[in-house]
């Protein structure tokens, strides 16, 4: 019996470093996977899926084996899990677990009221295109782990008029818009309405109260 050297694992025999054997001879082969792949299929004198296998030696045969790297997670996470969600999807599916081979993954972060999407961080092995982008798509070849940023947008110093109703009747619709005429920091204004010593916050600066 000739075992033949194979990459990504190993063959054994059973009865125990046997490579001689008489005719007739009753053989097990267990192909055992190195870390990270899995078995796949016999080749050379053997062939089919089941592992051990076995057969009855009649002459000489030369066995082999080959393996392929196991199937993959990919796992998403938002930091904090306050700040937002994170959707990953490979085509039409949202589905990243047993995943084989090279993936191309479109990943969006969407941040809840108050928060910003900061950037994307990766633990193992994948590839994005842009860290910075909420919306972006990320390569992946084993299992890894891909997080969403999110950092809270902070209150800055504003001067802002108020312009709306000057009276109202009880049931009323009134809109209230707020102008900002300056601000330390005007990219990711967050506004906020008091009615009734209520604060309802809002991501436009056009906000209707009944």
């Amino acid at each position: 019996i000739t075992i033949n050297e194979t990459q990504y694992g190993s063959i054994s025999i059973d009865p125990i470093a046997t490579t001689n054997v008489v005719a007739g001879t009753e053989v097990t082969f267990t192909a055992s996977p190195s870390e990270g792949y899995v078995f796949d299929k016999w080749t050379d004198g053997l062939s089919g899926t089941v592992n051990p296998t076995t057969m009855t030696v009649t002459n000489n045969i030369t066995v082999g084996a080959t393996f392929k790297k196991a199937p993959y997670t990919v796992t998403l996470i938002s930091s904090p899990s306050t700040g937002g969600s994170i959707t990953g999807k490979i085509g039409d599916s949202e589905v990243l677990t047993n995943l084989e081979g090279t993936k191309i993954i479109t990943l969006t972060a969407s941040a809840n009221t108050g928060y910003r999407f900061k950037e994307w961080q990766v633990t193992g092995n994948a590839n994005i295109v842009s860290a910075t982008s909420a919306v972006t798509e990320a390569t992946v070849t084993d299992a890894c782990t891909i997080t969403a940023v999110f950092e809270e947008i902070p209150k800055v110093a504003a001067n802002v008029t108020l312009s709306g109703n000057a009276t109202a009747i009880k049931n009323d619709t009134v809109t209230y818009t707020a102008t900002v005429t300056s601000a330390t920091d005007g990219a990711d204004l967050q506004y906020e309405f008091s009615v009734n010593d209520v604060v309802k916050q809002s991501a436009s600066s056009d906000s209707t109260f009944a």
